[in-house]
């Protein structure tokens, strides 16, 4: 089916294709405009009529230390939920304060792509946006918000873990000290961080049933659990502190050998610091 109209002065033919779309042609023949499976393009030369899209960026914390890894997602969106952003890619852009591309990662079905950076080291204010580039003219190009995120210098580079002695007994209680320590290996009396307990020799060794058989020995008892059991497995500094606290009958050990004393800074596992204490 075919019709004619006019209209401002000029004459215009529209015809409907097969369940596909229609097109719309001048009298002379020209493709001027067309709608193929819901979508509308104009001809090669005219300005292409694009799906919109919206970018979001979010940080996983806009307050950082030095060097902290720092996740940044970014969600590109449309207008039109029938047509999912799910192709291109997205550069994640420091804006300030200087300008360089952080990484262009694709996205993923949902329209989502992440970075996780330490990129972000020296102290000040940092803003980022997210540019989505789409894989073809199909979809408009956009832009972020820019995030902000603020970098502290980083709270402590170690710890120190002094054992009031250095030999101990089983299931006696064990006092030590940790000392949160600056770059330059000097207290850092303005530490107020959280830290994790633990102690990585706090198991058996157990071997396979066959080493003990062929070296006609018994095989140890059952693992058991809590082999070294802290009064507190997790300890935030307070000002009062100034960057030192000692934990009284902190640590007790149910296995002998040298067992290791470890305290980690809880948002950052690069930050750490132990000492060994032979038992007996």
């Amino acid at each position: 089916m075919s019709y004619f109209a006019r209209r401002q002065g000029r004459d215009w033919r529209r015809r409907r294709p097969v369940s596909s779309g229609w097109v719309l042609e001048s009298l002379e023949g020209r493709k001027l405009l067309s709608s193929v499976a819901g979508e509308t393009a104009a001809p090669v030369g005219s300005s292409q009529v694009q799906v919109p899209t919206m970018t979001v960026l979010q940080a996983s914390t806009n307050a950082a230390e030095s060097a902290q890894d720092v996740t940044l997602v970014a969600i590109v969106q449309n207008a039109n939920k029938k047509i999912p952003v799910n192709a291109g890619k997205v550069k994640f852009v420091l804006d300030s304060p200087t300008h360089s591309v952080l990484a262009q990662i694709r996205i993923n079905k949902s329209g989502e792509a992440g970075l996780t950076t330490a990129k972000l080291i020296k102290t000040g204010t940092y803003q980022i946006e997210a540019d989505y580039v789409p894989p073809s003219s199909r979809f408009a190009t956009s832009k972020s918000a820019p995030v902000i995120i603020t970098v502290s210098p980083l709270s402590a580079t170690g710890f120190r873990v002094t054992p009031e002695i250095r030999h101990g007994h089983l299931n006696e209680p064990l006092t030590f000290t940790v000392t949160a320590l600056s770059g330059r290996n000097e207290l850092d009396t303005d530490y107020t961080g959280t830290v994790d307990l633990s102690s990585p020799t706090d198991s058996w060794t157990v071997f396979p049933k066959g080493v003990y058989e062929s070296l006609a020995i018994q095989a140890p008892s059952p693992q058991t659990t809590g082999l070294a059991s802290f009064t507190n497995k997790e300890y935030t500094f307070t000002p009062a502190d100034d960057g030192s606290h000692t934990f009284v009958g902190g640590v007790t050990f149910q296995k002998g050998g040298a067992e290791v004393v470890k305290v980690t800074q809880a948002n950052d596992k690069k930050v750490h610091g132990e000492a060994t204490i032979s038992i007996s």
